[in-house]
């Protein structure tokens, strides 16, 4: 599962900018079946870390309990350009 932070900060919804962005990244998702969960930097954090957790449930069941853990650390950029 990739976790996306600053959900606060995008002009769009994850899906259209997901689906229009880096093709790199597009690769880094698939790869990861397409579970991915963004965080509202701004908002109250209960709701949002419950609704990760249930994606992480989800996942769990999915593998049958198994549980497999890979962890990378990308560090991706993006550029937000903003009109005046």
């Amino acid at each position: 599962m990739i976790l996306f932070t600053y959900k606060d900060n995008l002009k769009q919804n994850i899906q259209h900018f997901l689906e229009n962005g880096d093709p790199e990244l597009q690769e880094l998702v698939a790869k990861c079946r397409n579970h991915y969960h963004c965080l509202n930097n701004t908002a109250a954090s209960y709701r949002q870390f419950k609704e990760l957790l249930g994606k992480i449930e989800e996942m769990v069941a999915e593998n049958e309990g198994r549980i497999n853990i890979k962890v990378k650390q990308y560090k991706i950029s993006v550029v937000l350009h903003c009109h005046s």
